[in-house]
């Protein structure tokens, strides 16, 4: 994630006006058409998160309204290691302060870096897994890929 990105994040927190499928997605899209690259994503069927912004280069797909976590890739492996990888740097951060004497408590920037952290951790693998899992009931593909956990 890009310092800028970041930056605007947490200041967009601190208002209260994340407006993701509103603006973010026309400067990614632009920067994703000037690369040659293409992202899809999946977003639940929350009426917030409707847009009518023209996007070329970025696939909004739509997941049924009450889709269950069953249903729902991203409710599985994805979060699961997301949260634990937050923990882990949350707890580490908590330790440094302990051993220096100093006040445990974090800041919204070093949130928004730990949950940054957290989200690179979590491997492609884990992402592709979930997909595939996902969708062997409809159709054959590819077996799971194995999993590589990182050390902490």
């Amino acid at each position: 994630m890009h310092a800028a990105y970041v930056r605007q994040l947490s200041e967009l927190l601190m208002k209260n006006e994340i407006r993701v499928l509103q603006e973010d997605p026309l400067a990614w899209d632009l920067e994703l058409g000037k690369s040659g690259r293409c992202a899809c994503l999946l977003v639940d069927n929350c009426s917030a998160h409707h847009t009518t912004c023209e996007l070329k280069n970025i696939g909004l797909k739509f997941l049924p309204a009450n889709t269950t976590a069953k249903l729902q890739p991203l409710d599985q492996d994805i979060i699961k290691s997301f949260k634990v990888g937050y923990r882990r740097r949350h707890l580490d951060s908590l330790l440094v302060n302990l051993r220096m004497g100093t006040e445990l408590k974090v800041d919204l920037l070093g949130a928004i870096q730990m949950l940054t952290g957290a989200w690179r951790d979590v491997k492609t693998d884990t992402v592709a897994n979930c997909f595939r899992r996902q969708a062997s009931g409809r159709r054959n593909l590819r077996k799971p890929v194995k999993t590589e956990t990182k050390s902490a």
